[in-house]
């Protein structure tokens, strides 16, 4: 117990650098719309960045001229820190406007291989001007370790982990206040807003569904209460999804793929079904998305049902895929 405690703490500092590159990759598509898969590159960037300013050198990204040049003498963490967050933020600017924001109206894939370049030429950038020799800088978090039932656990990964968490329940806060932001500024008085904690939601969603018209929550808890709500309808096989952004989107049942049930016939497409429901409303066929709604509708109360929704109602026939497919089209 104590090897494998000791490789979970150990394991915390890679998870937390996993998860900060993900916060950086979520904030800047949230901020700018660009999904930049050179986020890691430019952490990379950083890193030689600051542990260069630690030893007194500047790191200077123009291939041809001298790699460092000094600034006088180490750097402590807060002056290194700071230089370096603004020289990321100039960087990230430059990148904007040179290669993102032309592209902003071109197609997802075009952005997508602009980024990867952009983190191919970082990298190579990086190696040409430093090299692959490893580089050290003092720790920015305490070094101790405690020994607790054998386990070894080293301060600085739970430490870095934490700020990782800290980081994260505050982007929530500014979730939370953007969200009460744009509604005083766009809906007040026409929308009703009330706040809730996703344990007393939960409760009240099984009480009185119909009190909620639109949840809007993070994604973790957003993937809770949806489940929780498909269950309420007859479970997941019911539950259509969609992802609706400004003039696109993209519908799909909201279960996985259930391999173990592939070629037997005995799964409930409703959920597929009532998705390409959503998507016809979504394009403006909304008498397809009707006849759609209507046809299941009508087959549920027929008590016609796949094997799902057979184990939950009383006296129901429990139908093939094919079959419940066949009866919905019959009641169309």
């Amino acid at each position: 117990m104590g090897t494998y405690g000791t490789f979970l703490f150990l394991g915390l500092g890679n998870g937390a650098v996993y998860a900060a590159l993900a916060v950086a990759l979520v904030v800047t598509y949230r901020s700018s719309g660009v999904l930049n898969f050179a986020t890691g590159a430019q952490s990379l960037y950083a890193a030689y960045t600051y542990t260069l300013l630690r030893q007194g050198q500047l790191l200077q990204p123009i291939p041809g001229v001298r790699a460092t040049v000094s600034v006088g003498g180490p750097m402590g963490f807060v002056p290194a820190l700071l230089i370096t967050l603004a020289i990321q933020a100039l960087l990230g600017a430059i990148i904007y406007l040179l290669i993102f924001r032309p592209l902003r109206n071109h197609r997802a894939v075009a952005k997508a291989v602009a980024s990867l370049g952009l983190a191919s030429l970082l990298t190579a950038l990086v190696n040409y001007q430093v090299g692959t020799q490893q580089l050290l800088a003092g720790p920015i978090y305490p070094q101790t370790r405690y020994t607790v039932g054998g386990v070894t656990i080293p301060m600085d990964r739970v430490w870095f982990t934490v700020t990782i968490i800290a980081v994260a329940l505050a982007l929530t806060g500014i979730f939370r206040e953007t969200a009460l932001e744009v509604h005083k500024a766009k809906y007040e008085g026409k929308v009703a807003v009330d706040e809730i904690i996703v344990d007393a939601c939960s409760m009240k969603l099984v009480l009185n569904p119909w009190q909620f018209d639109v949840l809007l929550t993070t994604n973790m808890f957003g993937d809770i209460l949806s489940d929780l709500i498909a269950g309420l309808v007859g479970g997941l096989g019911m539950a259509p999804g969609a992802n609706i952004g400004d003039g696109y989107g993209v519908f799909e049942a909201t279960h996985g793929t259930a391999p173990k049930y592939a070629d037997k016939d005995v799964i409930n497409p409703g959920s597929v079904m009532l998705s390409g429901a959503m998507m016809f409303e979504f394009m403006g066929w909304k008498e397809v998305a009707a006849l759609i709604e209507s046809g299941i509708a009508k087959t549920i109360q027929q008590k016609k049902v796949t094997y799902d929704l057979e184990r939950m109602m009383e006296d129901a026939k429990k139908l093939k895929t094919s079959e419940f497919a066949a009866a919905i089209i019959e009641n169309m």
